[in-house]
């Protein structure tokens, strides 16, 4: 039983909620996000531009009640003197601040929709020349989609329905477009096969092509049903528009897409969806209970009398571990977690492995549990950057080469774009993991 669990506890003083994934009872991912630090991600404002930061490329804006961020790769054609529209695509975490991009997403379960770069570029001029471009699209929309209908504005403020088109604000960074199969304005997620990608290439390749903006089928779009798929864009592309005709006359500050809370990112992204939705927010539990609906998944509804969920689960004693450098893994082997500003370090030491085979196979035995447990923390503790494992030392070429493959597969698995590079001839595992945010740490001591 795969269970999603949506709660909160008193940890050293301070409230923290969390967003959990089990199966089986065992933690798998897992997001903390204390109340006066809510997340950002996903939001789209009308911003200030404070400077421009030459050396780099890009500029310091002023978004609202985001506040200070980092806009990467910044366009002067796509703002107004003084005034920008950018999206967050990452809170501020220690010392670093927040970043944004001009480059807007509206995401779905389904599907992400992007503006055009011409789109991007006519949003500041009068209110008539969005329009006009937006309504010349018009032949281009698919059949089911009201042409000329613009969604109200008033649609796109506040959470009055937090699961509309199932969207996901999470915001995948510009590099990992790279990595997707691209036709004319349609992309597939480059996690899928090729006989997949090549099946929705030709089920949408007619229906997608659009010159107002490109569409980004996700993961799961390869099992739904195509019908959902074609409403689902119809839905992100009318709310794209919507808030692109209001830009023109928004005041600097104006947040025009507000961040969906951020247990999201969870729901949206897992590498297994749960079964099971828990939570005991009474401001949470009207929305999930319509996500279950939709979906076709159970709701529990808490008993009077049942101990409290922290509790239940183990939570407290889950972040102790996960805050603990040392990590025991069931063979008796352990890892040493580091990080470090310019990279993590993690050690697999034997500890008190004791294997009655030969040192090789025991060596393979241990990497590959190490391996294994090794992303499920880089999950757990929102990891990323540069992680290099100091594997137990393999004389053998195929059992490196085995262990490699092992977590180039876990790789591919993990909702955060993350990459294993190699094993060096110094038995050093290379892991690279896109941040998403702030770490565990960061998190629970902000």
């Amino acid at each position: 039983m795969r269970d999603f669990l949506l709660t909160k506890m008193e940890w050293e003083g301070r409230e923290l909620r969390l967003a959990c994934l089990f199966d089986d009872m065992r933690l798998t991912e897992l997001l903390v996000e204390a109340p006066e630090m809510a997340s950002h991600v996903g939001g789209v404002y009308v911003g200030r531009l404070e400077s421009k930061a030459k050396a780099t490329g890009g500029a310091f804006v002023l978004l609202g009640e985001a506040g200070r961020c980092f806009l990467k790769d910044f366009d002067k054609k796509k703002s107004d003197g003084g005034r920008v529209l950018a999206q967050v695509t990452k809170d501020a975490a220690g010392n670093k601040q927040a970043v944004a991009t001009q480059q807007l997403r509206l995401a779905g379960r389904y599907a992400v929709v992007s503006p055009t770069e011409q789109v991007l570029s006519s949003v500041f001029q009068s209110p008539n020349a969005s329009a006009t471009f937006i309504a010349s699209q018009g032949n281009s929309v698919m059949s089911g989609s009201p042409q000329g209908n613009i969604v109200p504005l008033e649609s796109l403020q506040g959470n009055s329905d937090p699961i509309g088109t199932s969207q996901e604000n999470t915001i995948p960074s510009r590099k990992s477009q790279g990595h997707s199969f691209t036709f004319m304005s349609l992309s597939i997620s480059s996690k899928l096969a090729p006989a997949e990608k090549r099946r929705l290439r030709e089920a949408f390749a007619n229906d997608f092509d659009f010159t107002d903006c490109t569409v980004l089928l996700r993961t799961e779009a390869a099992a739904a049903p195509a019908e959902e798929i074609r409403k689902e864009v119809a839905s992100l592309r009318e709310k794209l528009h919507s808030l692109l005709l209001s830009v023109a006359n928004a005041p600097v500050g104006t947040c025009l897409l507000p961040p969906q809370p951020f247990y999201f990112r969870l729901l949206e992204g897992a590498i297994c969806p749960p079964d099971r939705l828990l939570t005991d927010l009474p401001a949470a539990e009207s929305v999930l209970q319509k996500l279950a609906k939709t979906r076709g998944l159970a709701f529990a509804e808490k008993r009077p009398g049942s101990l409290p969920y922290p509790e239940l689960y183990g939570l407290k004693t889950e972040l102790g571990r996960l805050l603990d450098k040392c990590v025991h893994l069931r063979c008796g082997a352990e890892l040493i977690i580091q990080p470090t500003e310019a990279f993590v370090s993690v050690d697999v030491n034997s500890a008190h492995f004791r294997g009655a085979g030969s040192p090789e196979r025991n060596a393979r035995r241990i990497n590959e549990e190490a391996v294994c447990e090794l992303f499920r923390q880089m999950r757990l503790r929102s990891l990323s950057g540069m992680v290099l494992t100091d594997l137990i030392n393999m004389e053998e070429t195929r059992d490196r080469e085995e262990v490699l493959a092992l977590a180039r597969e876990l790789a591919k698995a993990e909702r955060v774009k993350t990459e294993a590079v190699d094993i060096t001839p110094l038995g050093i595992l290379e892991v690279i993991r896109e941040k998403s945010g702030p770490t565990l740490r960061q998190a629970i001591s902000l």
